[in-house]
């Protein structure tokens, strides 16, 4: 562990101070108020009663009781079951605090464990996204980096809510600093060696697929991946060939590969009611009932011949993407007898921060690719947009993004850099 992080030593001393006192006033604001969410009856913070995790019932009432053949069949899910790490850290924490909930109410010691969980794992991330925007664009942009991620109102949120997502920002971060800091990629000294980057990847990928089937699909892309550019700098003798560190290295390889797939395996069931779930949601798209669309759209059934049809569901879905992602959308839920702070938070977050950095990612992934390609970071971005695919032909809510948004943080903090030294955008590498 201590060679993992060896290499932190830029410093990041005001942004960890600023998240740390966030977290810290988050931590007392809601011991005495919880904070409301979408979701009705459901908060986040130390006080609430149903503390909002994020599919609370699916998690907490079927995810633990999978063991015991609970059917869940009654409650919508089917034979659908979970990953088995997050459920099973909630029933560790439970049983910790002497507060084992099946979905029920948790009392304040539970609700403080679950977020002291991702409260602890949000500072982690801060030195993660700080240093692997270090390997690939240098101090400066390591510096924005870690100001726009503390900055970011999901990143708070998350902290406080105790959810899988800050999980997954987690794994992202692992995976991402692994691949940057790896001697495939960087000429560094002090860069994990071909066993170490393999080994490494073993143990992130073992942690990111146990969360979320999309956790498996990322870790087997970023798998294959360093793989193949391993291999290919091998057989192109950039790489000078040793034969045990080759060898040991696929064997490890052929270990991760096989555990995520398994996991994939494991969840099913999941993936093709997540699938259904997806393409089926209903709600409000720009205040337009998404059934009436579907019905409009979808009346006949000659819809692959007619490409009327086809321009309008891509415009549609194009939206609801770009839409959704930013949390720029309607609510899915009737606001009448709810609260409007998160109604108005969401809206102003996705219009103020999440679509701006969005903007200035894509813009920064066009001109900086160059470096982006030869740092690796581009396999991390790769996968983070594969997971996001559910979201183009279904719906688009913004905690899938924030799940894999350190790599855009990073490359939105590189154009931000080049715009704040005034360099001539023409002079990029």
């Amino acid at each position: 562990m201590i060679t993992f992080f060896r290499k932190f030593t830029t410093p990041i001393i005001r942004p960890l101070y600023i998240l740390l006192f966030l977290i810290t006033f988050g931590f007392i604001y809601s011991y005495f108020y919880p904070i409301p969410t979408d979701i009705e009856n459901l908060s986040v913070g130390i006080s609430s009663k149903l503390l909002d995790i994020g599919d609370r019932g699916f998690y907490m009432e079927y995810g633990p009781n999978f063991t015991n053949n609970f059917d869940a069949s009654q409650y919508g899910y089917g034979n659908v079951k979970p990953s088995f790490l997050y459920p099973f850290i909630l029933e560790v924490l439970g049983k910790l605090t002497g507060n084992e909930i099946d979905g029920g109410e948790g009392s304040k010691l539970w609700n403080l464990s679950v977020i002291l969980m991702t409260s602890i794992l949000s500072i982690f991330n801060l030195f993660l996204i700080e240093k692997i925007s270090f390997n690939v664009f240098g101090e400066k942009v390591s510096k924005i980096s870690s100001w726009i991620y503390i900055l970011c109102p999901y990143t708070i949120f998350y902290s406080l809510n105790g959810g899988i997502t800050m999980y997954m920002v987690f794994g992202n971060c692992l995976l991402g600093y692994v691949v940057t800091n790896s001697c495939i990629f960087s000429d560094e000294k002090n860069s994990f060696g071909y066993l170490q980057t393999f080994l490494y990847l073993l143990l992130s990928t073992f942690y990111l697929s146990s969360l979320r089937p999309n956790g498996a699909i990322f870790s087997i892309i970023i798998l294959f991946s360093v793989l193949f550019i391993y291999l290919l700098k091998v057989k192109n003798k950039i790489i000078k060939f040793n034969k045990n560190i080759f060898y040991s290295s696929i064997f490890i390889f052929t270990i991760a590969f096989l555990y995520c797939c398994n996991q994939l395996f494991a969840t099913t069931e999941y993936i093709k009611f997540a699938q259904k779930v997806f393409i089926l949601q209903d709600g409000l798209f720009f205040g337009i009932d998404r059934n009436l669309i579907r019905e409009r759209i979808f009346k006949n059934d000659n819809f692959i011949l007619d490409f009327k049809k086809i321009i309008f569901y891509l415009a549609w879905k194009i939206s609801e993407f770009v839409g959704g992602l930013s949390d720029i959308r309607d609510a899915h839920s009737d606001i009448s007898s709810r609260a409007l702070f998160p109604f108005f938070s969401r809206v102003f977050t996705g219009l103020f921060f999440i679509y701006p950095i969005n903007i200035f990612a894509l813009l920064g992934i066009t001109l900086f690719w160059k470096r982006i390609l030869n740092s690796g970071l581009y396999i991390i971005i790769i996968a983070s947009l594969v997971t996001l695919v559910p979201s183009f032909y279904g719906i688009a809510l913004s905690r899938y993004l924030i799940m894999v948004y350190p790599p855009f943080i990073i490359c939105a903090a590189s154009l931000i850099d080049k715009i704040l030294t005034k360099d001539s955008l023409t002079s990029i590498e």
